[in-house]
């Protein structure tokens, strides 16, 4: 078995054991009510974070109140990790979500996200982790007034491109180098352009205001004798960055077409 399909078998396993897994915690959190945690609204320079929210299960890790800089907003998540010791499996997820809308005179031309973290595994056996970050991106305004319901991506949804190893890391696959033990930092990003979408729906212009939805999860599963751990770093945990595009004002362009028209008529005149 090579190398890849080892990953692959395990990963399947992964997600065997993590299904589970959810089985048991779905029974556990019957009575337990999921809570929303609002962190209020933060204003760019070009855009304004609207309504930034999360919706967690009580004793999961948060990412916690952002702060914004220019148009970047970061989150240093606090304990949003997961971490699974000898016969375990222990899965963490939040969700994440938010409005952004372009300030006078801007439009949203993208979405830009990253994280961090670092993972680590020991033992002799079966230890897993995984992370992954799923986008749902809905464009609501465009051109500054016009109400719109457009979905970016796929329906499924934009998953977030992690390395190493995919955001997958398993023992008797990682652990080359060090039999027994990997440690390692992770890093994801994932960029989506609106342009696309707004040529698919027939739409000239610019975008003015999308609502953004993250499903962020994190996995352990280990057997005897082993241990797993990941972890959403507290540096430079999520940063979210909007890709902006400056919209000229009506008056540049009647202005531009008066000075070229004034153009024309100099040169007929010679």
């Amino acid at each position: 078995m090579n190398r890849t399909t080892t990953r692959s078998y395990l990963f399947v396993s992964l997600r065997r054991f993590a299904a589970l897994a959810w089985v048991a915690v779905a029974v556990q959190a019957a009575a337990v009510q999921a809570v929303t945690i609002p962190y209020g609204n933060f204003f760019g320079t070009t855009v304004d974070y609207l309504g930034v929210e999360e919706i967690v299960d009580p004793g999961n890790g948060l990412f916690g109140a952002p702060t914004i800089a220019g148009d970047a907003l970061d989150f240093n998540p606090q304990g949003f990790s997961a971490s699974a010791n000898g016969g375990s499996t222990r899965i963490n997820d939040s969700n994440l979500r938010f409005g952004v809308m372009a300030k006078t005179g801007n439009g949203i031309s993208g979405l830009y996200l990253s994280e961090a973290g670092d993972v680590t595994l020991t033992g002799q056996g079966f230890g897993l982790a995984a992370v992954t970050t799923t986008i749902f991106v809905e464009i609501t305004e465009v051109n500054g007034n016009t109400p719109v319901s457009i979905n970016v991506g796929p329906p499924t949804g934009t998953s977030m491109a992690f390395t190493p190893s995919g955001g997958d890391y398993a023992l008797g696959v990682d652990d080359v180098s060090l039999p027994g033990f990997y440690q390692s930092g992770w890093f994801g990003d994932a960029f989506i352009d609106f342009g696309p979408a707004l040529a698919a729906n027939g739409i000239t212009g610019f975008v003015s205001k999308i609502f953004v939805s993250l499903d962020n999860t994190l996995t352990a599963a280990s057997s005897a004798n082993t241990s797993s751990f990941i972890q959403k770093k507290d540096a430079d945990g999520l940063i979210i960055t909007i890709e902006t595009e400056e919209i000229p004002e009506p008056s540049s362009i009647v202005s531009a077409l008066i000075a070229l028209a004034l153009g024309g008529f100099a040169i007929r005149r010679k």
